[in-house]
């Protein structure tokens, strides 16, 4: 038959070369198509610059223990979680006469109950080098979690915002923000993952991850919601533009209010509140602050040496690699829905910049919305990018950058670290003259000799009176309105220490008369004054210290060998009002005090 006739060797070998051909082209769309649905695959110079910024993160975090890490508000932190614990278990001392437990439902709470918890286990500069280990880990991790969302290519720029982890958040002792940047970016990573395919499951999660983030901080709550906001619209816009479908829309973005509601009610709440914020004008520049603020100076510097160079270098990289990608999507008209994510660190560094003095000063929210403005620029970078090939190489070049700017950064804190560490110690050796259980005011000089600037010592006296088992007469979080603790009304400082600013570094002239006047003032409105004045970075001189005897001070301790810190007894007369005037105490002090060095370490 015609149909069972030979096929002749040409015609076999071209079928044959064409089946061939179909077989490998067909292979090749189904395993391009399978790679596609898989996550982009790591370069080895990409895995390779992770694992370099990933060692220089725990070089940081190992120096931090071994070099001494002290943060500027840390102590106040450290003292109101050691105080709440002890109150909850029912002290009945003077600390429980002088403070009380703030438990309303109030943001910037999330470290206080783990560094509570670790002070009954270990010793307080322990609990606080963990706290703080923990926090630049969390944000190094929060951050690769939030570019990773739409690819694993863009992994790589997670290490350009390693500097930003162990930035000035950390070092200024804002620990429950740093918690939060962390967890604001989960929650942003989070959300990507799942904006386009979000179920209830899904959307109770988000809302939990929210009500947890309100009470780490409530401006990177805002910034979340920021983020979730442009990132919804992006994905509804892009469904209404496939469907038409305006009820898919609606149905989106009433999704979106929803899960952001249970955190919103709380926000409002705090904010209806009268206390919650206490503006303050503090003038600035405003071309200083743009400055700073496009060269990740504020995040990144904690405060001098050469670290403003390194975080001018990190921005450059990051600026040069936005230039690039965006000259990309112009030439080949590659626009992607990710795009308006482009829109946040526009926003948020321009509220850094513009926003007025009274709001930006007074609760250091530039800086922080200048992090927000970094991180924001990162994600961009990431999520925007993570289809094109291009990112790969770009990641891979911020990494580099990002991991060389993080051991400059550690080879610039180690002498800092090492001052701020010995003062420390000075100061701390003063405790055992501070009889336990005592109300003691304390002062830090604001032009202390020798103290380092990386870390001013403001809060270095909460520190020294954990330490001695001692109370403060006045401390951060229990004047901040939403601390863990709170005066109790009969010792609220604010009518009798007038002349002390809160939540500030004293003024060096202040004068033995002044404190003198403080003490006084303070005994007669709260009826129990305080028993000891501790001076910390003031250079006084003889004269001074013969003041204050004549005044009836007695000075209990000088630290040594450079003199830091001051311990005065206060007299009777001015711990209470109804006794009679004591005599003053002779000169021996006042040789001791010109005896000790004055030399600054």
């Amino acid at each position: 038959m015609a149909d069972s006739a030979p096929v002749a060797p040409e015609r076999r070998t071209a079928l044959g070369w064409g089946y061939s051909r179909f077989a490998v082209r067909a292979s090749g769309q189904i395993v391009t198509r399978a790679w596609q649905r898989r996550p982009a695959a790591l370069s080895t110079a990409g895995r390779a610059v992770q694992l370099a910024g990933a060692v220089t993160l725990a070089a940081h975090v190992a120096w931090m223990w071994i070099g001494g890490f002290h943060s500027q508000d840390g102590p106040a932190h450290l003292f109101a979680a050691t105080a709440l614990g002890r109150l909850l278990a029912g002290d009945g001392g003077l600390l429980a006469a002088v403070y009380e437990p703030n438990l309303a439902s109030d943001p910037n709470w999330i470290t206080y109950p783990l560094l509570a918890a670790g002070v009954r286990v270990a010793t307080p500069a322990v609990v606080e080098l963990t706290v703080v280990s923990l926090l630049a880990i969390g944000v190094a991790v929060g951050l690769w979690y939030a570019v990773t969302a739409t690819g694993r290519r863009a992994a790589p720029v997670a290490v350009a915002g390693l500097p930003l982890a162990v930035g000035w958040s950390l070092h200024t002792g804002l620990y429950n923000f740093t918690a939060s940047v962390g967890l604001m970016l989960v929650v942003i990573g989070y959300h990507l993952r799942v904006a386009e395919r979000l179920t209830m499951r899904r959307g109770l999660w988000l809302a939990l991850l929210l009500i947890v983030l309100y009470f780490s901080h409530p401006l990177s709550l805002a910034g979340a919601y920021a983020v979730i906001g442009v990132a919804s619209v992006a994905v509804a816009a892009a469904e209404l533009r496939c469907s038409r479908a305006w009820r898919s829309l609606i149905r989106r973005l009433a999704a979106v209010t929803a899960i952001c509601a249970p955190s919103g009610v709380l926000m409002v709440r705090f904010l209806a509140n009268p206390e919650a914020i206490r503006p303050r004008d503090v003038p600035r520049d405003v071309w200083r602050s743009a400055v700073d603020t496009a060269l990740f100076r504020w995040p990144i510097g904690a405060a001098g040496h050469g670290e403003a160079e390194w975080a001018t270098t990190v921005a450059i990289a990051t600026w040069c690699a936005v230039a690039l990608l965006l000259g990309r999507r112009v030439v080949r008209r590659d626009w992607h829905r990710w795009d308006l994510l482009g829109l946040l660190p526009v926003a948020t560094g321009a509220a850094a910049v513009l926003l007025p003095d009274r709001l930006a000063g007074g609760t250091l929210v530039q800086p922080r919305l200048a992090i927000f403005a970094a991180l924001t620029l990162l994600l961009w970078v990431a999520v925007a990018n993570a289809h094109t090939r291009l990112l790969g190489w770009v990641g891979v070049g911020l990494a580099a950058v990002g991991t060389v700017a993080m051991g400059a950064l550690l080879h610039e804190r180690i002498e800092p670290y090492r001052q701020i560490d010995r003062a420390t110690a000075e100061v701390l050796t003063t405790a055992p003259s501070i009889a336990p259980g005592s109300l003691v005011l304390g002062a830090v000089s604001a032009r202390a000799p020798g103290l380092s600037s990386t870390v001013p010592m403001v809060h270095i006296v909460d520190r020294l009176l954990l330490q001695a088992d001692a109370v403060p007469a006045l401390t951060l979080d229990a004047g901040s309105g939403y601390g863990p603790i709170r005066y109790r009304t009969r010792f609220d400082p604010q009518p009798a220490l007038r002349g002390f600013p809160r939540n500030r570094v004293h003024r060096r002239d202040l004068t033995p008369q002044a404190f003198a006047n403080l003490a006084g003032r303070y005994a007669t409105t709260t009826g129990r004054g305080v028993d000891y004045v501790v001076l910390v970075g003031y250079d006084l001189r003889p004269t001074d210290v013969w003041r204050f005897h004549t005044l009836g001070f007695r000075l209990v301790r000088r630290s040594m060998p450079a003199g830091l810190a001051w311990v005065f007894a206060v007299p009777s007369p001015v711990r209470d009002p109804a006794s009679e005037p004591s005599s003053t105490v002779g000169l021996a002090a006042v040789g001791a005090a010109q005896a000790a060095p004055r030399t600054r370490p």
